[in-house]
C-alpha cells in the first residue's frame, strides 16, 4: 500500500481551525504588550512603532537568535527517542508480518523456507518499516519546531506594529503576520496527518 496525497492533506475543517488558532496566538502573544500599553502604561509604547521598526526587530529577532542549551538538548533527546519509536515499530511489524505468513504457509499450504522468512524477509520488513516511521516522526518534529521557534515569534512581531499604530499600510503587515500563523498550523497539521496516515499504513500492510 501506499501513501496517498489525500490523506495527509489538509480538510476544509483544518482550514477554519487553524484560522481560528492563528487569530488565538496573535491575541494571546500580544496580550501581555497589550494590556501594558493601553491600561498601566499608556505613554510607554513598546517596539515596533514604525515599518524601519518592525524590520529591524524582525531581523534582529532572527540574527541574534541563538538556541539555548534546554532546546538543544530536547531536540536531541526527541531524535533520539524517534529513533527508538521508529525501530520499536519496524521490529513490531516485522514480527507481525512473519507470523501472518508462516500462518498463510500452514493454513494454504505454500511452502516457506526458514532461511529467506527468518532472515531475508524479516530484516527486509523491520528496515523499509524503521525508516519510513522515522522520515514521518522527524518531518513532524522538523515542522513543529520551526513552527514553535521561528514562526510564531515573528509572527507575532508582524502583527505587533498594527496594535500600536492601527493604520491601512500596517494592516498589511498584520495580515502577513497572521498569514505566517495560519501557514505554520497548517503546516502542523500535515504533520499530524502524515504520522497518523503512517500509523494506519502500517496496521494495514
Amino acid at each position: 500500500m501506499k501513501l496517498h496525497l489525500n490523506s495527509v492533506s489538509p480538510t476544509g475543517r483544518d482550514i477554519v481551525r487553524c484560522s481560528i488558532f492563528a487569530l488565538a496566538l496573535v491575541a494571546l502573544g500580544n496580550l501581555y504588550q497589550s494590556v501594558n500599553y493601553y491600561i498601566f502604561k499608556p505613554d510607554a509604547k513598546p517596539a515596533p512603532q514604525t515599518t524601519h521598526d518592525l524590520i529591524v526587530a524582525v531581523m534582529g529577532r532572527i540574527d541574534a537568535y541563538q538556541p539555548s542549551t534546554t532546546i538543544i538538548t530536547f531536540l536531541f533527546w526527541a531524535l533520539v527517542g524517534l529513533v527508538v519509536m521508529a525501530l520499536c515499530q519496524g521490529l513490531v511489524h516485522a514480527l507481525r508480518r512473519i507470523s501472518y505468513l508462516q500462518f498463510a504457509s500452514s493454513r494454504y499450504g505454500r511452502h516457506l523456507h526458514a532461511k529467506p522468512l527468518t532472515r531475508l524477509a524479516f530484516w527486509k520488513q523491520w528496515f523499509i518499516t524503521a525508516m519510513g516511521s522515522f522520515m514521518a516522526f522527524t518531518t513532524a518534529l522538523f515542522i513543529f519546531s520551526f513552527f514553535a521557534l521561528c514562526i510564531v515569534p515573528v509572527g507575532v512581531i508582524y502583527t505587533r506594529i498594527f496594535l500600536y499604530s492601527p493604520t491601512p499600510f500596517n494592516l498589511v503587515y498584520a495580515l502577513m503576520g497572521i498569514s505566517m500563523m495560519f501557514i505554520g498550523l497548517v503546516l502542523a497539521t500535515v504533520g499530524v496527518r502524515l504520522i497518523i496516515a503512517r500509523r494506519r499504513l502500517i496496521r494495514l500492510s
